[in-house]
């Protein structure tokens, strides 16, 4: 993936972070499908460097974070649209985009700490959340263990269970695969055909292909680091979604072969209070996909009763 200037600049805990960046009129061009999101700031934290890239302001402030084998690109629509109201913050994953590999032992909970270090780092004391798949499971684990933190969440198409006994066998192949062969078009290839429903190629094609020619450039073994954490290592989420107390949506794709919407009510009827929303047409990347809906349920946070 594109790979900044900035990337260059040797970055710390104490070195400053870029400031956010003004919208631009041109963000709101109608089809404006190369919206610029600005260089990153490199943000270090225990579990390893994170580009953060940051546009808006405002004092209401939306934090995203992508599923695997995806950058912050994935809500270039959210972007284009939401960042004359508020200040923005997208971050690349481990081992995705311009971010560093993740370190050694990592997991879902020590992601959702290093996304707590961004946040004290960048001077956010509460926000609204809006995670994809691995990013929902973040962002779930942030709002159990730093509830305080959090004005809203919303989960989008996120994997909360587990199948008893680990892991099958797709599940391994797509670990395997993508540290084999994760820098190839193939692989790329793949993963579209599976991560979007069929109208969305037709629908979104621009944006899928570059969704394709982005994960074509990542590192493979980093890649498949993160989603080995993801898919392999991760915890069923069920016994603990009752311990969040963060007012949360939970969205899910009427057309995600690899989640159904099933699993995914029952899994938004454990967190109190929680609302599930089924995204029409969509497959596992419905911020892409359905980017209307999503926008609204962003619209929808409410700010004023979470002060």
């Amino acid at each position: 993936m594109r790979q900044p200037s900035i990337l260059d600049r040797p970055a710390n805990l104490a070195a400053p972070l870029a400031p956010p960046r003004p919208a631009d009129a041109r963000d709101h061009a109608a089809g404006a499908p190369d919206e610029d999101f600005g260089s990153p700031a490199m943000v270090d934290t225990a579990v390893g460097r994170l580009a953060v890239y940051q546009i808006g302001t405002g004092a209401r402030t939306l934090v995203f974070w992508p599923s695997l084998f995806t950058d912050h690109s994935l809500y270039r629509r959210q972007a284009i649209a939401l960042s004359h109201e508020c200040r923005m913050v997208f971050i690349d994953g481990f081992g995705h985009g311009a971010s560093g590999p993740q370190a050694s032992g990592a997991t879902i909970e020590t992601h959702a700490e290093a996304l707590l270090e961004v946040l004290d780092q960048l001077n956010i004391a509460r926000a609204g959340f809006v995670g994809t798949s691995w990013g929902g499971l973040i962002g779930s684990q942030l709002a159990r263990l730093h509830p305080q933190r959090l004005v809203a969440l919303i989960a989008l198409n996120t994997p909360y269970e587990t199948r008893p006994g680990g892991p099958g066998m797709a599940e391994r192949m797509i670990v395997i695969a993508a540290r084999l062969f994760g820098s190839t078009r193939f692989f790329a290839s793949g993963v579209a055909k599976s991560f979007f429903a069929p109208p969305s190629h037709r629908r979104y094609a621009q944006s899928i292909a570059e969704f394709k020619a982005n994960l074509a450039t990542t590192t493979a073994k980093d890649m498949a680091s993160a989603a080995r954490t993801v898919i392999w290592d991760r915890h069923n989420a069920l016994p603990w979604l009752h311990q969040i107390a963060v007012p949360t949506t939970v969205v899910g794709g009427s057309d995600d072969v690899s989640l159904s919407i099933a699993d995914l009510k029952r899994a938004a009827a454990l967190i109190p209070g929680a609302r599930f929303v089924e995204a029409p047409a969509s497959g596992h990347m419905s911020a892409l996909e359905t980017p209307e809906l999503v926008t609204a349920l962003i619209r929808e946070i409410d700010w004023d009763a979470a002060a």
